[in-house]
Formats: structure tokens, sequence, C-alpha cells
């Protein structure tokens, strides 16, 4: 954290800003922001609707999203469930109970969304290469 704020640290105080002072509060505001990888919902989707390629429990996917540095899951407990539970009323993925856990999984339409994001990102890509070899 600190190396990442060493070239901003030292460009604040040589340049305008230099006479300008921020409270602890506001700095540890900014410091929290800056440490979290807080994703909207919006982006989660891929990931998840990825990550569920293979049928996973609500704890496994915690862990997946803790592993990638992604915190959306990390303040409050349970709250993944929630997340996955508004997935499957919109018919995105699907959940099956075994004697103790239950799993998520793609359903046909979570499968089209998924596909239908990668072709974008994929054509994206392509977009950018020929512009930037263009």
């Amino acid at each position: 954290m600190e190396n990442r704020l060493k070239g901003l640290r030292k460009n604040l105080q040589e340049k305008e800003l230099k006479n300008i002072r921020f409270s602890c509060r506001l700095k540890q505001s900014v410091f929290d922001e800056l440490e979290t990888n807080h994703l909207s919902e919006e982006e989660l989707l891929p990931i998840v609707l990825h990550l569920l390629k293979s049928k996973k429990t609500g704890f496994e996917l915690t862990n997946l999203f803790r592993s990638r540095g992604i915190d959306n899951f990390e303040k409050q407990n349970g709250s993944i469930y929630t997340f996955l539970h508004r997935w499957e009323q919109k018919g995105l993925i699907s959940s099956t109970w075994t004697s103790e856990k239950k799993y998520y999984a793609l359903t046909k339409k979570g499968t089209k969304i998924l596909q239908s994001q990668e072709h974008k990102t994929s054509s994206k890509c392509l977009a950018f290469n020929e512009l930037f070899e263009g």
C-alpha cells in the first residue's frame, strides 16, 4: 500500500496541494477506499457465472473471491447468499441441496449470458488490437 502512495505523496508535497491539510479521518477513508476491491453487481455477474460452470457452494465462492482480492462479501457474513438468491430468482443460476450443503450452478439462461459476455469481451479485445496494430 505504501509503495503505491509514495509517488502520490511526493507529488502532493511538491505541487499546488502542499498547503492543504487533511484530517486523520479523511486520510483514513482515502486509505480504506484504496485498499478495497469492491466490484459492482454488474462486474461480479460474469465472474460468478464463470465460476459456476461447475457446481460450488456459497462458501467455496466466497473463498474464490477472497483469493482473487474481491472483498464484496467480507464485511457482512452471509451476504453472498442474498446475492446468489437474487440471481437464482432471475433464472441465471440454480441451486440443489445435498445432505448438508447447497450447491449453485449455471442454468441454460446463465450459460447464454456468460457466452454473450465472453463474446463481447473478445470483440472488444479484437477492436483494441486492430486500433493499436492497424
